[in-house]
């Protein structure tokens, strides 16, 4: 199992004289097993957008974000956002 620090955003409330909704941000740990991860990729929006606005402060500038498709045992995958990047998790795996 592969431990990562999952990003979970969820909407609060639309303001509609930005345009934008609102989102609340917060971080837990997650394990996955790496024989079910399905596909990753960067996440360069969520990158863009934690660069605008950190989403917890304190969180480094330098972070960056991968989203990792897990299969779900015959139901749709799902996706996980977590803090990492694609080759640093691709080294995990291999080394498991």
């Amino acid at each position: 199992m592969l431990k990562f620090i999952e990003i979970i955003r969820r909407a609060r409330e639309y303001d509609p004289e930005s345009g934008t909704c609102e989102f609340v941000t917060t971080l837990s740990e997650v394990y996955i097993n790496p024989d079910y991860i399905v596909s990753m990729k960067a996440n360069d929006s969520l990158k863009q957008e934690f660069l605008k606005r950190p989403f917890i402060d304190g969180m480094s500038k330098e972070l960056e974000f991968t989203e990792v498709t897990v299969d779900h045992s015959g139901r749709a995958p799902y996706v996980v956002n977590v803090v990492d990047n694609v080759e640093n998790i691709v080294n995990n795996i291999k080394k498991e």
